[in-house]
Formats: C-alpha cells, structure tokens, sequence
C-alpha cells in the first residue's frame, strides 16, 4: 500500500502544482489542459438536456450557410471592415493622445473620450450627410468607436509617464516635441499595441450593430441579425462561432505583429 502511494505521488503532486496559485506550468501542459478543457465542454454540450443544437446540428448549419448565404464572403467582408477599422482608428487615436501632452489640446480630447459612452445606434445619422452610405458609413461608425475607447486609455498612459523619464530626455537637451518622442510615444508603444489589440477585440462585439444598421453589403453581422430575427439557434450558435474562431485568428496575428514590431515589449 505504502509503495503504491509513494509511486502515484509525482502524478498526484504534478497534479496539485497545476492548481496552485502563480504556479509555473510548461506550455505543453497547458494544450493539453486546453484539448481536454474543449473535449469535455463539447462531450457535455452533446449529453445535455437538449436545450440547444447538438454539435452535428450546428455543423450541418454551418455547412448548409456556407453554400446557401455565403457566410465566408460575408465573413470576409466583415474582416476587411475590421482591418480598415483598426487601422485608421489607432492612427487618429494614436496621435491625438499625444498631442494631448499639449495644453490647448487636452480640453479637446477628454471631450472625445467622453464619446465613447454614446450608441452607435444614434450616431450614424451624423455621419451620413458627410461620408453618405453603404461602407463608407459603417466604417466611420466603427472607427469611432474604436478611437473613443484607444484615446480614452492611451491619454491616461501618455500622462503617467513619470517627471524622472521625462527630465531624462531632457537632459539629453533634446526639444519638447523630441521629449514626446522619446519618452511619451517610444516608451508607451508596448501599452499602445496591447491597447489597439484589446480594442480590436471589443470592436467585434461592435460589428454587428454596425452592419445592423447599414446592411447594404452584408457581413457576418447582418447574417447573425437575420439569424436571429428567424430564431434560428443551429444558426445563431454558428454564426457566434464563427465570429469567436475570426476574432482568435485575429488576436494571434495583431500578437505575432506586436512580437515582430516590438520584440524588446512583453508579449
């Protein structure tokens, strides 16, 4: 009895590691926590009381979609929506939050990062009459947004860069403008990426009242709309899985950029 206790301790121990709090676990330990995380929810979503869709149902949706709506084309729109988005927003963001290390400009900028608590819904009839509709609009939408919510968060990083980082530069008699440079946007371009990639990742929550609104070239969030105004669940499930594996896909890649862009930054 004493020896087969003693030989099941490594297992036993590894076991309980896993479990304890800041505990260093390798990255092949954690896949296989991950497969087997994602084989029992799916094992327990196919034994269950029969609320939803089983898996198969689902997939038979899935499959049915993309041949009869287009949900990859739909899909793609919706990528290159996001992508356009993503980059003109962290650009205006971006800049105006440095320039908001000028006083004239502050007064502005917390006004516009006030404009992050408005709906989207009621906002499109300021942007029609500008950009008119159709794509253009739905991207002006979105690109709102996700700039209210990038200026709100790198304002308040650009602003907590400590006196001594800044009296630093300063004693390399560099200019104010080269201070900001130096000190405000190289040392917050870490924070910067990490705030665009979780803005990114809010913004597909944002998708689908966007192409709500503006359906006129489809996208997977119109198709989820119409999925669900029908009360399809099979669809709605693989829509929403649709939209979950798009937006992992697209963390991974925006993280592979931050790596190869800014290697010297925390991943």
């Amino acid at each position: 009895m004493t020896e087969q206790v003693t030989k099941n301790m490594p297992i036993l121990k590894r076991v309980g590691s896993f479990f304890t709090p800041n505990a260093h676990v390798g990255a092949h330990t954690l896949r296989v926590y991950l497969a087997v995380t994602i084989i029992s929810l799916i094992a327990l979503w196919s034994i269950g009381p029969g609320v939803f869709p089983t898996p198969i149902a689902v997939w038979k949706q899935l499959v049915e979609m993309i041949t009869r709506d287009g949900l990859i084309g739909h899909l793609l729109m919706s990528l290159q929506l996001s992508i356009e988005a993503i980059v003109l927003s962290s650009i205006i963001a971006l800049s105006l939050a440095y320039l908001s290390t000028s006083a004239p400009m502050r007064g502005l900028i917390d006004i516009l990062s006030a404009f992050r608590f408005l709906s989207l819904v009621g906002t499109g009839i300021f942007f029609m009459p500008i950009v008119g509709a159709g794509h253009a609009m739905k991207l002006s939408m979105l690109v709102f947004s996700m700039t209210t919510f990038i200026l709100s968060t790198m304002k308040a990083e650009v602003q907590q860069v400590s006196d001594a980082d800044l009296d630093y530069v300063r004693s390399l008699r560099c200019s104010p403008w080269r201070v900001v440079i130096e000190a405000q946007v190289m040392g917050t371009s870490g924070k910067a990426f990490d705030t665009i990639i979780d803005t990114a990742a809010m913004a597909w929550m944002t998708l689908t009242a966007v192409e709500g609104i503006v359906r006129t070239e489809g996208g997977i969030g119109a198709l989820l709309l119409s999925e669900n105004r029908h009360y399809n669940i099979a669809g709605i499930i693989a829509v929403q899985l649709v939209f979950l594996t798009a937006g992992i896909v697209q963390d991974s890649v925006l993280r592979m950029f931050k790596g190869v862009l800014l290697p010297h930054t925390k991943a």
